[in-house]
């Protein structure tokens, strides 16, 4: 059994209230999945706000160019269309409460992806609020786990 490569984000981000369809975080940047392709296997999200925030993951094969800063509404350039391979789709009813935090686990996705050249294995993504309008505690309060069965 092929053992998974796991890769953890954690985005600097807003503690004032976000809209629903804003970017959180920014463009995440997943390194060190040794550029030959693979599956996504798992994505895990920790809210040591306990938010449980509905997102959608927009996953790109290249670095986008657009501007995609934290707190604006999601407008994805023209350039950047070509470069986007898949979204994934997290539901608030996928939270657990652990303590006062909370996490969710999406697992099996079986996304896989090609090779991305010129990126020395690196996936990237951009979290969008999906009907939610969070406040989180901290500009830390949130990470993302993927875990990546290599090609």
């Amino acid at each position: 059994m092929t053992d998974t490569i796991d890769v953890e984000v954690t985005p600097t981000i807003a503690t004032a209230i976000y809209t629903d369809l804003e970017v959180v975080g920014g463009i995440q940047k997943l390194t060190g999945l040794g550029g030959l392709g693979g599956v996504l296997h798992t994505l895990q999200i920790y809210d040591d706000s306990a938010q449980d925030a509905a997102f959608l993951i927009h996953l790109f094969k290249a670095l986008p160019t657009g501007t995609y800063a934290d707190s604006v509404a999601l407008t994805l350039a023209a350039a950047d269309k070509s470069k986007l391979i898949g979204h994934l789709e997290v539901t608030a009813s996928l939270y657990k409460a652990i303590g006062g935090d909370s996490d969710m686990v999406l697992g099996n996705i079986g996304f896989s992806f090609g090779p991305t050249p010129g990126n020395v294995g690196a996936l990237y993504a951009i979290a969008v609020l999906n009907g939610s309008t969070p406040t989180y505690a901290t500009a830390t309060a949130l990470r993302f786990r993927y875990a990546v069965l290599p090609g």
